[in-house]
């Protein structure tokens, strides 16, 4: 009961994970929380080859909430003629956003991001970090960022750090 007041006493923003501690009471939560609660960026977007872009991208989710797809997608800032092309190149920053649309469609509440910045270029990051700032104000949901970046714990874009 303790971690889901943990998060109950959060409210939305953008949050900087640095301790092990921290990192820890929240991946619990991923084990312990209601499946759809919880979604976790990870280093790519996987797909089904069989399927087109945007058909992996919608693959699960409600019909009810495939309308706002073309909104988040822009949201994001997806390049919306890759969803065009047979089997497009996606780049880091593509497969970050791509999973970002996914979970927005899916309504998830919580996101937990990790530290993959090393593929990024430092403008990339910097429009990451923003974005993720202003998704969790505008949808009002928590981003938790999982890194140990110095550089990070000083910049006025987190919320908090935990």
């Amino acid at each position: 009961m303790a971690q889901q007041t943990f998060l109950e006493n959060l409210s939305a923003g953008f949050y900087l994970v640095t301790t092990a501690s921290s990192q820890q009471e929240l991946l619990k939560l991923t084990q312990t929380s209601e499946k759809g609660l919880i979604g976790e960026i990870d280093d790519s977007f996987h797909q089904l080859p069989y399927l087109s872009l945007k058909e992996n991208l919608l693959l699960g989710i409600e019909r009810k909430r495939r309308p706002k797809f073309i909104n988040y997608a822009k949201l994001v800032n997806f390049d919306m003629n890759l969803f065009i092309k047979i089997q497009p190149q996606l780049t880091y920053l593509d497969q970050i956003k791509l999973q970002f649309i996914r979970f927005l469609l899916k309504e998830k509440g919580i996101i937990y991001l990790y530290d993959y910045f090393e593929e990024l270029t430092i403008q990339e990051t910097q429009w990451l970090l923003h974005f993720c700032q202003k998704l969790a104000q505008q949808q009002q949901i928590c981003i938790f960022l999982f890194s140990t970046d110095e550089q990070l714990i000083h910049t006025n874009i987190i919320d908090e750090i935990l």
